[in-house]
């Protein structure tokens, strides 16, 4: 009996101090273990095996070793003894940083280089585009005027722009910069102008008649061009959305210098007059008269002004490589030019002949007009010109004089010809950097 009652006890007594011992290694790993507080809300508790500048190795119960980045930890509680850093090789788990000999957070010195782009511009255009309305106005009217189809013509306004820029940026650090650039607009606008006209008259008479007939032509061939260059100057603002995406708003100023060039090259007229004589039977009766100018003309303008103007604008970029990047922008552009300075240069060349038909080894006198390397310096005005045949019609116009003209009733509105820019442009380009300065 005393025996079977001393072995229960015994294992009794067993069972409690290994319990015992399970309580005291269970307070020993809670006294070492920590939390972990993750950036993207995870808590990790568990023994801290090694941590250095940059990463912290935690051995978490069911799970093997994991070493986390700092950057990734917002916080450890119990604080680490940052004085004695552990040292261990890194575990499987959360990918560790690689080691750096500088701070991932330090800050970020100068960066330059430069971006090459292009797209198209819109423009109001000022007196140029109103011009060129009141020149097709003006045709059509005399079109009507005269109810036929004398006239054509196909000037088309100047409503937009090719634009090409190179800029040369300096960054300074993650959100400011500035810019040079250098860029060229360019339009060129071509029209042209036709009239056409022939009619005849018979007259009779008791033993003969008459034939009187003219034929009127010409062509105008005319083109313009404007190019502008602005020289500009542009402070940005970056707003970074990653390590390769990122917006940017920008604003500045720019010195622009504009050049007008209005060429009509080998423009023709021919005006055509005869009187053909016949007797009622048909037989010519001499003599007939004929007269023909043939004229050419040609005019080269050429204008330059220079003026001050702004811009402002945003746009995205997209990082590709370590130097190179891709950028859209869109703006807006104000740049008026009033001050046109330039010359102008016409030769106008007219043969003629006329006279009497029938005389048998003669014909008609011939001869040649000519003006040539007629120049005018002076600016360039614009006015509203009064068309004689369309009454109190006005339409715009413009040309270079030496001194203003002087409104009377043909002409009104005299002021100086402007012209503007102004309008949305879109660029698409690259920036190419070059490191640090």
């Amino acid at each position: 009996m005393t025996v079977g009652r001393e072995e229960p006890l015994r294992k009794t007594s067993v069972v409690k101090g290994f319990a015992f011992f399970l309580l005291l290694a269970g307070l020993a790993v809670l006294s070492f273990a920590a939390k972990v507080y993750l950036k993207d809300g995870r808590v990790l508790e568990g023994e801290i095996l090694s941590f250095d500048a940059y990463n912290v190795t935690i051995k978490v119960p069911t799970m093997d070793a994991i070493t986390i980045a700092r950057s990734n930890i917002l916080k450890i509680d119990p604080p680490l003894d940052e004085k004695k850093p552990i040292a261990a090789p890194a575990q499987a788990g959360i990918p560790a940083e690689p080691q750096r000999t500088v701070p991932p957070r330090q800050k970020r010195g100068f960066t330059f280089g430069f971006s090459l782009s292009g797209g198209m511009s819109s423009v109001n255009g000022g007196d140029l585009n109103s011009i060129i309305r009141d020149t097709n106005t003006h045709y059509a009217d005399l079109n009507d005027y005269n109810g036929s189809k004398l006239y054509a013509i196909d000037f088309n306004e100047m409503k937009s722009f090719m634009n090409f820029k190179g800029e040369f940026f300096v960054r300074f650090g993650r959100h400011l910069g500035i810019g040079m650039g250098l860029e060229f607009l360019t339009k060129k606008g071509a029209g042209m102008v036709k009239y056409s006209f022939q009619d005849s008259i018979r007259s009779n008479y008791s033993t003969d008649y008459d034939i009187s007939w003219r034929d009127y032509k010409y062509t105008i061939p005319n083109t313009l061009n404007l190019t502008v260059i602005p020289i500009t100057l542009n402070v940005y603002g970056f707003l970074p959305l990653n390590s390769a995406l990122e917006f940017f708003g920008f604003a500045g100023f720019g010195y622009y210098l504009g050049t007008l060039k209005n060429d009509i090259s080998g423009a023709t007229g021919a005006f055509k007059l005869g009187y053909d004589y016949y007797l009622n039977n048909g037989s010519p009766d001499y003599p007939w008269y004929y007269t023909e100018d043939m004229t050419t003309y040609n005019l080269s303008t050429r204008a330059t002004c220079n003026t001050l103007g702004f811009q402002v604008g945003a746009g995205g970029q997209f990082k590709l490589a370590l130097r190179i990047t891709v950028f859209g922008q869109i703006f807006y552009r104000n740049a008026n030019f009033d001050n046109w300075i330039g010359d102008l240069r016409e030769d106008l060349t007219t043969n003629y002949k006329y006279g009497m038909t029938y005389t048998p080894g003669t014909g008609p006198t011939t001869g040649t007009d000519k003006t040539s390397n007629s120049v005018t310096k002076g600016k360039a005005w614009y006015y509203d010109l009064y068309d004689n045949d369309l009454k109190q019609m006005y339409y715009g116009n413009w040309s270079l004089y030496e001194t203003g003209p002087s409104e009377d009733a043909t002409m009104k509105n005299v002021r100086r010809l402007a012209i503007n820019i102004n309008g949305i442009a879109f660029q698409i380009g690259v920036r190419i950097g070059f490191g640090r300065i």
